[in-house]
């Protein structure tokens, strides 16, 4: 028996995208500024390539 969930709707994505936004704020009482600046650096992490001889 398959064990997996179906992949969730847009509706429902956005619905738990609001549920955390919700949780962000009241557990760690961040403003709407800091969560979006913090929001804005995971997008650059994830975009960031790992062919830099630096790493």
């Amino acid at each position: 028996m398959d064990a997996t969930r179906p992949l969730p709707s847009d509706f429902q994505k956005r619905r738990l995208r609001k549920k955390a936004l919700r949780k962000l704020r009241t557990q760690i009482k961040l403003s709407d500024d800091e969560l979006r600046l913090i929001f804005q650096e995971m997008q650059k992490a994830r975009s960031l390539t790992f062919d830099n001889p630096a790493f």
